[in-house]
């Protein structure tokens, strides 16, 4: 079981497209729906992942953003500063070709929606009531976007 909220708005104007809440914490997912191939490249030190186009651009997967920070403040307001929150990737629509598996660039985790989906349903530390609790919290804390 899991608590989706889609489309989320933090009081700096970012957007978190989805909000997870499940028994194995708090997911922040970002759903990228373009299209090319998935690359991950060691290059000066990093691992970063690419979205290589048909054109040959390069797209980087993961960019710096804070919505995981704000989902932790507002955590941490609601007693629940011990929840993990995680943040990922999800591309729909990319070519995985040779990589074939979810991978992680700086603690996120790029994947598609079924292996997301199963990353997200390994049981945690919260029950059923914990879940509707910090998502009708998060709900009121985070209006939707639309």
């Amino acid at each position: 079981m899991a608590i989706v909220l889609h489309s989320r708005r933090t009081a700096g104007g970012d957007r978190i497209d989805h909000l997870v809440v499940a028994a194995s914490g708090v997911w922040v997912i970002e759903a990228r729906h373009d299209r090319g191939k998935v690359e991950r490249r060691r290059e000066s030190g990093r691992r970063p992942a690419w979205l290589r186009t048909r054109d040959g651009d390069r797209i980087e997967i993961v960019e710096a953003c804070d919505e995981v920070g704000v989902v932790e403040r507002h955590l941490e307001r609601m007693g629940f500063e011990w929840l993990h929150v995680r943040r990922a990737v999800c591309l729909t629509n990319a070519n995985w070709g040779m990589v074939r598996r979810p991978f992680v660039v700086d603690g996120v985790i790029v994947t598609w929606g079924r292996a997301l989906v199963e990353k997200i349903a390994v049981p945690g530390p919260l029950s059923p009531f914990d879940m509707r609790a910090v998502a009708v919290e998060l709900s009121a804390r985070l209006p939707a976007a639309f």
